[in-house]
């Protein structure tokens, strides 16, 4: 006997059911851990420029921008070490927000800092896409830095074929970019640092782009989202900044360590006036909006936003392998750490998953979007994974840190320089 379901039913079953968005970090996951953009850039530059800013001082400069998004954040505190989310009032405040609204310092700025000594060395857009070899790793042949994770590809066709695949990231849009036109990714699902790119422009990359690859439009896609133009014609006075900014940014660091609260306090003010007493306009505007407004910074608070834009709801599957993904990871209703050894991310997590080969992920990406993914069965479900719950964390939180630690170093192995 077949049983006809009421046109009702059938309609609310299958919205039940309808695939979700699925949003990738790009840097660890859609690529090998090794693949770091930032500081590959960085050890390529001049000795000249790299004994004025040294490795040190951005090393200094990352420690404290992950300080400073902990010391700021409104729904984190650090407590003998383990850090203790409010996952239900970030929940709140981003569903219960109707525009995007700046809450605190986010992590992930790094790379903007790498960009800005780059081009103080002359590095512009198209030395970048030479030392990156996009038409290399486009036409699948010669030398380049990008190298996918085992089992990308296919686990980015099921999600371009279900609800969507998104690339989030805090790096250099270059190498997002380069994914989307290898795949046929629009250009309206990747969000990078640099500039964000109105609906409209979006709106023009897609309708220009098919599958495959156009330089002319990569480069003037690239263009507009990239600092360099800006920061590469004012590198002089740029360089002078950055003279002052990294000895502020270590100082408040430090300060911060020691319980300095007026010293951060004092530290933080003279790094906000640096940003105003630049003078050339382009460059102080550029400032400004990269890292004062933070528009330009796609990490912490500022990665939710754009999971925000895709779901308000944080109906969506995301996954991320480092801290500037914590946030995110909380909001997420599906919010997995891949391999992934920030502790502020193993806590804020929904389920942590090592992952050799990326396809594994598709049965639980099935699973998810047929309405038979189960939070409390994870751990022994999927072939070729393993799995740790919140509670598996929090009760042996060392273990756990070491399991994602050897599995990211097994990928970080599988890279050919």
């Amino acid at each position: 006997m077949v049983i006809t379901l009421p046109r009702t039913v059938e309609n609310f079953l299958q919205r039940l059911f309808t695939p979700i968005p699925k949003v990738f970090d790009y840097e660890g996951f859609v690529v090998l851990p090794a693949v770091d953009l930032a500081w590959m850039l960085y050890r390529s530059l001049s000795e000249d420029v790299k004994q004025r800013f040294t490795e040190e001082q951005l090393t200094d400069f990352d420690k404290w921008d992950d300080r400073a998004w902990v010391d700021e954040h409104p729904f984190l505190k650090v407590q003998d070490g383990v850090p203790l989310w409010d996952i239900d009032g970030l929940k709140r405040f981003y569903m219960q927000s109707t525009e995007e609204r700046f809450i605190g310092h986010s992590t992930g700025t790094t790379p903007i800092a790498s960009d800005c000594i780059a081009a103080c060395d002359g590095v512009d857009d198209k030395h970048l896409i030479e030392f990156v070899g996009i038409e290399n790793y486009i036409n699948g042949k010669g030398k380049t830095i990008i190298q996918e994770s085992p089992g990308i590809e296919e686990l980015l066709e099921y999600a371009m074929e279900n609800g969507g695949a998104y690339l989030a990231t805090n790096s250099h849009p270059i190498m997002s970019l380069a994914t989307a036109h290898k795949y046929g990714i629009p250009s309206s699902h990747v969000v990078s640092h640099g500039h964000q790119l109105s609906t409209e422009r979006l709106r023009y990359f897609d309708f220009k782009r098919s599958k495959g690859f156009d330089r002319s439009l990569f480069e003037e896609e690239l263009r507009e989202r990239s600092p360099f133009d800006v920061l590469i014609k004012n590198k002089d006075e740029l360089a002078e900044v950055l003279d002052k900014l990294f000895p502020i940014c270590s100082g408040i660091f430090k300060a911060s360590q020691s319980g300095d609260k007026a010293t951060v306090a004092e530290l933080n003010k003279a790094r906000i006036e640096l940003f105003d007493k630049i003078i050339s306009e382009d460059l102080r505007r550029e400032f400004v909006y990269l890292l004062k407004e933070e528009k330009g910074i796609t990490g912490g608070h500022n990665k939710v936003w754009t999971l925000w834009k895709i779901s308000r709801e944080g109906n969506l599957v995301f996954g991320d392998d480092s801290i500037v993904g914590a946030d995110g990871l909380a909001f997420s209703k599906y919010g997995f750490a891949i391999n992934n050894t920030d502790p502020h991310s193993l806590y804020s997590c929904k389920v942590n998953f090592l992952v050799p080969d990326f396809s594994l992920l598709i049965p639980v990406y099935e699973d998810i979007d047929n309405g038979k993914f189960d939070f409390d069965k994870v751990e022994e479900r999927y072939s070729g994974l393993t799995a740790f719950t919140p509670r598996n964390i929090r009760e042996r939180f060392d273990y756990v840190m070491d399991a994602n630690r050897e599995m990211k170093n097994h990928l970080k192995a599988l890279y050919r320089s």
